[in-house]
């Protein structure tokens, strides 16, 4: 497989899209319980790298070995789940990057959404990323897939139907409730997507910096994307100007 001519700070980038290994942590054993859907999406849909689930009250789930703590995972680990509540989010994060992480997607609500106290909450989320230089999507967000490498990082039930990625078209949007339409109708028509990602509140990572990411690799040659809000103009124009100088196109739905 190609890698993407990376660019600058572009190592958790591919720790999402390329992880050597994920980890779960607060992985649910129950199936009716959403935050159960990402361990048996990434079995499903073919992940080869290591796939470790961590919640101390489990000794196996899907049929893997599932671990008490992150520190007890015996190989390498790019990438965290953190399928967690939003208090628990920030010791999280700091318990990836000591284990070498170097990416994390947040899942939970009850951040900038909910007022004042999320707000907060986010800021020291996003403090705590630039601390410790683990890049992460999120909080509030469906997650992302990667259909090359089968990285299915997501609780979205669109990831429930086999999923190819042969079109060249990816999507990153800011709401989840349209990424997980879009997914479904992609998959409806037969389109199958090479990424999909849903930024959330973008405490860190977001829309601009992924969709950069994505334009500079091969497998993708048309980029969707649902914009709620812009905040840098600057980094929308190089986005505009990139795509125009790789010949890839971009399909923007701005709302409101």
């Amino acid at each position: 497989m190609t890698v993407p001519t990376p660019h600058p700070q572009d190592d958790g980038l591919q720790a999402l899209l390329r992880p050597r290994g994920i980890a779960l942590l607060g992985i649910s054993g129950r199936s009716e319980n959403l935050m159960s859907r990402p361990l048996r999406y990434l079995v499903e849909h073919g992940y080869e790298g290591g796939v470790y689930p961590v919640n101390p009250n489990y000794d196996e789930l899907v049929g893997r070995r599932c671990y008490p703590t992150l520190a007890d995972v015996p190989g390498p680990v790019d990438l965290v789940l953190v399928l967690v509540a939003a208090e628990r989010v920030e010791d999280a994060i700091r318990q990836a990057a000591a284990v070498g992480a170097r990416a994390a997607v947040v899942y939970a609500s009850g951040f900038a959404e909910v007022g004042p106290e999320g707000v907060a909450l986010q800021q020291r989320l996003a403090a705590v990323a630039r601390e410790t230089g683990v890049r992460v999507v999120g909080p509030n967000c469906q997650g992302f897939l990667y259909a090359p490498t089968g990285v299915v990082a997501t609780f979205t039930a669109a990831a429930d139907r086999p999923l190819t990625s042969d079109s060249g078209v990816a999507y990153v949007g800011q709401s989840g409730a349209v990424g997980g339409s879009v997914l479904d109708l992609a998959t409806d028509m037969g389109l199958g997507l090479a990424a999909w990602f849903s930024t959330g509140n973008q405490a860190d990572l977001d829309l601009t910096e992924v969709s950069l990411h994505l334009l500079a690799d091969p497998t993708v040659r048309v980029l969707m994307l649902y914009v709620e809000a812009t905040g840098d103009g600057a980094a929308d124009a190089e986005l505009a100007r990139r795509a125009q100088a790789t010949g890839k196109h971009l399909v923007v739905l701005r709302s409101g």
